[in-house]
């Protein structure tokens, strides 16, 4: 009689030393995740949410992580290697990366999305290709054991960053085809960040501080909030559209613009003052650009590929970017007050003319006095 390759009397929760290379090396990334989790990498996963099985009947491997998400909907990420055992056509191991969902709704719902759909889009981005399974509720996602590792953790990690709130499921995906219905629907969004501007979401920041520019030559439209400091600069958060040939192009971007009239110098400081308060914040993780040119200016831009994003997306940004602007301390460095020598004569030669003092000041102080009496631009 065939033994039941899955019966529990194989399974082992550690790999024997017996076990192929690529087992080892599952077990290798187990004890990695782990260490992760127990430093709070992801939040809502705990050491308890992790596993490692060995069946010793065939060899088969996996490392499990489950994460329970706020809806109470279940996210699986899965590791399998099933080692060459003689049986198979290639005389290979075989290695699998899945994500399965497991989520209860109301049995009487019309459609409930798929979830693990939506997902794919942003995998496709950072350069997997997965494809559907489990009726639409799981991802296969082709990868070599060597890069696993990586591939999980990818994986785990956009995964929490696009939890949807429940009644996403029950939604359809607006479908908009034409310039004018984006700028309709990005209308929309702004009316529903000005909503939560009433219920105080933003410390300082009222309904009359969002602005939709369209350029309906150009299909270009951007939604927008801009913090100023006069004579300094703009530090501007928007959501950028641009329709292209068959689709819209999205994302989300923080850019800094200094005054024009400022000296080059003084636009290179602000430059790095700007990529100094970028560091400190956690959304400029992975979504950081650095511009070409002398001035190298950074940025911060999140491409999404949902229009319903949106919102989310900007509110994200507001909640983080607006409190740390309001915090940190915006100022330059200041240059040696050490004079040239030919400048020192000419500074004595006018006092004596003059019958004055003349006190040493640089554009940089009068820029830092000013760095801290910033505003949100009001478009009323």
């Amino acid at each position: 009689m065939t033994p039941n390759p899955d019966s529990p009397i194989f399974i082992k929760h550690e790999v024997p030393d017996y076990a192929c290379k690529n087992s080892k090396k599952l077990s290798k990334y187990f004890f990695k995740l782990r260490e992760e989790i127990l430093k709070h990498r992801w939040n809502g996963i705990s050491e308890n949410d992790i596993s490692l099985t060995y069946n010793t009947y065939d060899g088969c491997t996996e490392v499990e992580i489950v994460f329970r998400d706020k809806n109470n909907h279940v996210h699986h990420f899965k590791m399998q290697l099933l080692p060459d055992n003689g049986f198979g056509a290639t005389h290979e191991d075989s290695f699998r990366l899945l994500y399965l969902f497991d989520g209860k709704f109301d049995e009487n719902a019309l459609s409930i999305r798929s979830f693990a759909s939506y997902l794919a889009v942003y995998l496709e981005y950072e350069g997997f290709e997965p494809t559907l399974m489990k009726c639409g509720n799981g991802l296969d996602v082709p990868i070599t054991i060597k890069y696993a590792y990586d591939g999980i953790c990818t994986l785990i990690d956009i995964t929490q960053s696009k939890i949807k709130p429940l009644v996403w499921f029950y939604t359809k995906e607006p479908h908009i085809t034409t310039f004018d219905e984006m700028c309709y629907y990005l209308d929309g969004v702004k009316s529903k960040l000005q909503l939560e501007c009433c219920n105080g979401r933003w410390n300082k920041v009222y309904t009359e501080h969002f602005n939709l520019r369209i350029y309906k030559e150009e299909k270009e439209a951007y939604l927008q909030i801009i913090y100023i400091v006069e004579d300094v600069w703009e530090l501007s958060i928007s959501a950028d559209v641009v329709q292209c040939e068959d689709y819209f192009d999205l994302c989300c971007s923080f850019y800094s613009y200094p005054e024009t009239n400022l000296s080059d110098e003084v636009k290179s400081k602000l430059d790095g003052l700007f990529a100094d308060f970028l560091s400190t914040l956690k959304i400029a993780k992975g979504n950081t650009y650095i511009g070409c040119g002398d001035r190298r200016d950074h940025s911060i831009n999140i491409q999404y590929f949902h229009v319903e994003d949106t919102f989310d997306i900007f509110c994200q940004m507001l909640d983080e970017i607006v409190p740390a602007i309001q915090k940190y301390d915006f100022q330059l460095d200041l240059p040696s007050h050490t004079l040239t020598e030919e400048i020192r004569a000419i500074k004595k030669q006018l006092e004596a003319k003059l019958h004055v003092i003349f006190d040493v000041s640089f554009e940089e102080q009068t820029i830092n006095e000013k760095l801290k009496y910033g505003h949100f631009k009001s478009y009323n």
